[in-house]
């Protein structure tokens, strides 16, 4: 019996010893931030490496595309992707219509080549696109407001890009420049901004090719008709199932949009009163938490771009979230910067397991890095990094 509890005891140490290990190891990889520096003479894409610790960043790569930018654009824009196992880096020229394609840090950054079709634009009314990659990194998705439809790309071996097929979303002529893909792989989601209403397409697993499953308009809803409702930076419930969109109506009407995710499209259009008291306007931008799960109480961040014309103040408004019944309920809201000073947030990212870090992009070209509480509460502005390479820093992501 001795023996036997000895044995137990040994291999319980084995168990925790190998749990702790692969806390460690998982505690211990390196964070990355990539920003699409969008620069209108020679663009190129900025990565840093991010301190989890201390939350600064430090310059380890400046990738050149060959290609331009148009140091302009629309908030919540993403015009650079990065495959889940860091294999592969993309990096939209939306001045030159084009994406660049570079193998990851294990790659040392060499650049497989650069990549374009006559049938995608992004130049042609100056707001540029997005792009967005399938999780297992096998198909790449892009969004162009000059040429007013969505484009899909297969991943090869060495990261270079091969075309499959431009498709025109049935919502109408539209910016169609933001885009992203279900966490789990099946369907591909466009805001139609101006139509008031969002694409979505199922992605054949194979060949990669997208078929339009129409669009979902939010008209019907009464605060929609009466303020409009746009739906813009998007994100997902971990189980594919409900879409999130920030709403970037009217000055003094802060609202959030969801839908539900089908086979079949879209469906059921809802709209959230998100008025706050920090005043944060023109909500652009929503992120799930990394350490939400499905049917659990989640944190659910919205990002307000604000701006200058009338003074809309910029910030975050941090909200709870559960699935079923669907419920948004605000708990936090932070102003940052001046809408009347130009200091617009373009982009959120959120960086470790559980989202313990809060990465902005805000205008012109400062990233700004925030702690983040359980609970989703910023804390103190813990570093600002001036990406000197960018005119106008519009995205960024963490990888």
């Amino acid at each position: 019996m001795k023996g036997f509890i000895k044995l137990t005891l040994a291999l319980a140490l084995f168990v925790v010893m190998i749990a702790l290990c692969a806390v460690s190891f998982a505690a211990t990889n390196p964070i990355f931030v990539i920003t699409n520096d969008d620069n209108t003479s020679a663009n190129t894409a900025t990565v840093y490496s991010f301190n989890s610790t201390t939350g600064k960043l430090k310059q380890v790569k400046v990738l050149k595309t060959g290609g331009t930018g148009l140091g302009a654009g629309f908030f919540a824009m993403q015009s650079q992707a990065v495959q889940h196992n860091d294999k592969c880096i993309f990096v939209m020229d939306n001045g030159s219509n084009d994406i660049a394609a570079f193998q990851g840090p294990a790659g040392n950054y060499k650049k497989a080549g650069t990549f374009s079709n006559v049938a995608i634009n992004t130049s042609g009314v100056g707001l540029g696109g997005s792009i967005a990659l399938t999780p297992n990194g096998k198909f790449l998705y892009e969004g162009a407001s000059g040429s007013s439809n969505v484009g899909a790309w297969k991943v090869q071996a060495n990261c270079s890009l091969k075309f499959i097929a431009a498709y025109t979303p049935s919502a109408g002529t539209d910016l169609y420049d933001l885009i992203k893909v279900t966490p789990d792989g099946k369907t591909v989601i466009v805001p139609a901004l101006n139509n008031q209403a969002a694409e979505s397409f199922s992605i054949n697993q194979i060949t990669g090719a997208l078929k339009d499953l129409g669009n979902l308009k939010w008209a019907s809803n009464s605060t929609c008709a009466s303020g409009g409702c746009f739906p813009f930076g998007m994100d997902f419930t971990a189980d594919s199932k409900v879409v999130i969109f920030g709403n970037p109506s009217t000055a003094l009407n802060e609202t959030g949009l969801s839908a539900s995710v089908g086979s079949k499209g879209l469906s059921k259009p809802a709209e959230y009163n998100l008025t706050n008291t920090a005043g944060v306007q023109n909500l652009t931008t929503a992120n799930f938490s990394p350490a939400c799960a499905p049917l659990k109480l989640c944190v659910l961040f919205f990002g307000g771009s604000g701006f200058n014309n009338p003074a809309e103040q910029p910030g975050i408004v941090t909200t709870t979230f559960t699935e079923n019944p669907l419920k948004i309920k605000i708990t936090h809201s932070v102003a940052i910067g001046s809408g009347s000073g130009g200091q617009f947030i373009n982009s959120v990212a959120l960086a470790g397991p559980t989202g313990s870090w809060m990465i902005i992009a805000q205008s012109p070209n400062s990233i700004l890095v925030y702690p983040v509480s359980s609970t989703g509460k910023l804390g103190k502005l813990k570093s600002t990094t001036v990406d000197a390479q960018s005119t106008n820093l519009i995205s960024l992501s963490v990888f």
